[in-house]
C-alpha cells in the first residue's frame, strides 16, 4: 500500500535526479554573503542594547533587504539549483523585501508590530527552507540547512506568540536569532564551497553526481 510517506519520498527523489543549469556564479558565496551580514547584524544589536526602536527596525529591516535580494539573485542567476529551488527562493527573496520595506515604515516601528512582522516572517521562511533541504539537499548540507530552517522557525514562532515582549527583551531574542543564523549559514557556505572542490578534483568525484554550489 503506498502511503502519502512515499510519495513524498518519491516525489524528493525525482527532483533531486532533475538536471541544474550549470553556472559560473558559486552559491556558496551567496550563502557567506547572508551569514556574514547576518551575524554582522546580530552582533551590533547585542554590542548595542539600548539602541532605540527606530534603529532596530532599520537593523532588521537591513538584514532582511539583504536576504532577500541575495534569494532573488540566486533564483534568476545561472547558478546550479533545481527549478523548485529557483521558484521557492523567487517567492521567499520578494517577500523578505517587502517585508523589510514595511519594517522601515513609522507606523510598523513599534516593538508589538516588530515582533508579530518580523516573527511571522521567520515562520513561513524556515517552513519553506524546511521545504527545500527535504526536496533539493542532502547529506551534511541538508542536515545544516534543516537545523537553520528549524531555528528560524523557533524563534518566529516565539516572537509570534509572545510579541508582547520588552524592547531588551525582543532585541535579545533577535540578535542571538542572528548570530546563530548567520554561524550557520557561514558552516553551510563552507560545506558548499568544501563539496563543490571534492567534485571537481580529479579522482575525488564521485560515482553519482554531487550537489554543486
Amino acid at each position: 500500500m503506498v502511503t502519502m510517506s512515499d510519495d513524498v519520498i518519491g516525489f524528493a527523489q525525482k527532483v533531486n535526479n532533475q538536471p541544474r543549469i550549470p553556472g559560473a556564479v558559486s552559491l556558496w558565496t551567496l550563502s557567506l554573503a547572508y551569514g556574514v551580514v547576518t551575524l554582522g547584524l546580530g552582533v551590533t544589536l547585542v554590542a548595542w542594547p539600548r539602541s532605540s526602536l527606530v534603529v532596530i527596525a532599520v537593523l532588521v529591516a537591513l538584514q532582511l533587504l539583504v536576504a532577500g535580494v541575495l534569494r532573488v539573485v540566486a533564483a534568476v542567476l545561472p547558478i546550479e539549483l533545481h527549478l523548485v529551488d529557483r521558484l521557492l527562493l523567487a517567492v521567499t527573496g520578494a517577500l523578505a523585501v517587502i517585508v523589510g520595506l514595511l519594517c522601515l515604515r513609522e507606523p510598523l516601528q513599534t516593538v508589538l508590530t516588530l515582533s508579530i512582522v518580523l516573527g511571522a516572517w521567520w515562520v513561513l521562511c524556515g517552513v519553506v527552507d524546511v521545504v527545500r533541504a527535504v526536496l533539493t539537499e542532502r547529506g551534511v548540507e541538508r542536515a545544516l540547512s534543516i537545523i537553520r530552517a528549524l531555528l528560524t522557525v523557533g524563534v518566529g514562532c516565539l516572537l509570534v506568540v509572545i510579541p508582547k515582549l520588552s524592547l531588551g527583551l525582543m532585541v535579545l531574542i533577535v540578535s542571538l536569532g542572528m548570530i546563530v543564523i548567520g554561524l550557520l549559514s557561514i558552516l553551510g557556505a563552507v560545506q558548499l564551497r568544501s563539496a563543490r572542490n571534492s567534485s571537481e578534483t580529479p579522482g575525488l568525484r564521485p560515482p553519482s553526481p554531487a550537489r554543486a554550489s
